[in-house]
């Protein structure tokens, strides 16, 4: 019966031993599934906080770019503007030049007109005295 006993002895050492065994590896286990949970949980950390920084950049590009744009339009619209005034300005100092080369050709007609009467009396006088003359 001893040696029933220490095979009964042994079997439970081993037992024991392999209990103990089962319970370091699933202590391991356990240990590296927290390791690996809490990198995990690091990485969507630094990913969220990527992520959360990266949106924020986006949204100061968009906004920088609104502006740019809101700006441009603004340069544009007064260009435009000051255009529009010097069109005008140019219209009227055209319509002004245009109504004294009108005045100036109507005097200019007026004189020539004059000359031309003056011209012709003065035909009439000559043809009168040649006539006179030769008759």
């Amino acid at each position: 019966m001893s040696k029933i006993n220490d095979e009964n002895h042994q079997l439970k050492g081993t037992v024991n031993a392999l209990r103990d065994e089962l319970e370091r590896t699933k202590v391991s286990k356990d240990e590296e599934v927290q390791r690996a949970v809490s990198t995990a949980n690091d990485e969507i950390s630094q990913l969220k906080d990527t992520v959360n920084s990266l949106r924020d950049n986006l949204e100061r590009s968009r906004i920088g770019e609104e502006e740019r744009v809101q700006q441009a339009v603004s340069k544009i619209n007064d260009e435009n503007h000051q255009l529009k005034g010097t069109v005008n300005a140019l219209r009227t100092e055209i319509e002004r030049n245009r109504f004294s080369l009108m005045d100036q050709v109507d005097k200019k007609g007026l004189e020539f007109e004059g000359q031309i009467l003056q011209l012709k009396d003065t035909i009439v006088i000559l043809r009168k005295k040649l006539e006179e003359n030769y008759a």
